[in-house]
């Protein structure tokens, strides 16, 4: 058995998957955990705010309440931009020649830092560094705080 931390990221792995929801039945077939464990891994979450619940499921029997990922719960899995870089990067590689490739690869620079540049002028490079970190921290920042709304916004409706 895994242990509770691995079984609720296996649960939200299963709802990423079924972006319809899935019923506590389901989630307990899918997981070979009891319906009790599924509900008590699921309390767990909605406290959270990783997961919610949607309208009940025909299922047969009784109507299964389904459960679906929230947008915290969504925001709660990695992303995978290095891989979607990496692959992006790949692919225009293949299709122009490496001349073009290093143009817009500085182009592409450029365009990213233009913003910064006003508050790197004049220093030196630690104060460059620590100006490109605390821009860094600033939209870390902004991002949490974004995701919190986000949070507060469901708890609330």
């Amino acid at each position: 058995m895994l242990a509770g931390g691995d079984t609720q990221q296996i649960l939200l792995s299963q709802l990423l998957e079924n972006k319809s929801g899935l019923t506590v039945d389901e989630l307990a077939a899918r997981l070979d955990i009891s319906r009790s464990a599924v509900k008590q891994h699921l309390s767990g979450l909605e406290g959270k705010h990783y997961v919610t619940r949607n309208a009940p499921r025909k299922t047969g029997g009784r109507p299964g309440r389904v459960y679906v990922l929230t947008d915290a719960g969504i925001d709660s899995f990695p992303k995978k931009y290095s891989w979607f870089s990496r692959v992006l990067f790949e692919s225009l590689r293949t299709r122009i020649d490496s001349d073009q490739f290093a143009e817009y690869m500085y182009d592409l620079g450029i365009q990213m830092s233009a913003p910064l540049i006003p508050r790197l002028m004049g220093k030196t490079r630690p104060e460059r560094i620590l100006e490109i970190v605390k821009n860094y921290e600033r939209n870390w920042l902004r991002r949490i705080l974004r995701a919190a709304g986000r949070r507060r916004s469901v708890a609330a409706g």
